[in-house]
């Protein structure tokens, strides 16, 4: 149980600093004195996709079936139906839409899987307390 706590705290470590590290490197070391020059915009997505991606992958193998919250399988279904679009797009070359689906859905995904996330975590240690009290 111990280990479980640990790594999903970790977790909620890594998914907050690839939400927060993009704007702060943004304000050290600005490339554009725009806020949301499209370099900018596509590396924070990028970090904090690719950073989710692996958690929810990890979280899938890993996490006991009893820790997991219901909204994690609602976000699995909703992230499996923007791949297969996504996919669906890049064979009819029409990655433009996929694209713009995804610029408007992915600050939505990261705070969903950030609450999920913190839900858990939060269900780690109440079960924790609870088990100590009997």
């Amino acid at each position: 149980m111990k280990g479980i706590k640990r790594w999903k705290a970790a977790d909620i470590l890594v998914q907050v600093l690839s939400l927060t590290l993009p704007w702060v490197f943004f304000y050290l070391f600005p490339n554009h004195k725009r806020l949301f020059h499209l370099d900018n915009l596509l590396q924070s997505y990028t970090v904090v996709g690719a950073s989710q991606m692996v958690s929810c992958i990890a979280n899938k193998l890993r996490l006991p079936l009893e820790y997991k919250t219901k909204s994690r399988g609602w976000y699995e279904l909703v992230v499996l139906i923007i791949l297969l679009m996504t996919a669906i797009a890049a064979a009819m070359n029409s990655m433009i839409l996929a694209l713009m689906l995804l610029l408007y859905l992915s600050p939505v995904l990261a705070v969903w899987y950030l609450v999920i996330s913190a839900t858990e975590l939060l269900g780690l240690y109440n079960i924790q307390y609870n088990n100590q009290s009997e």
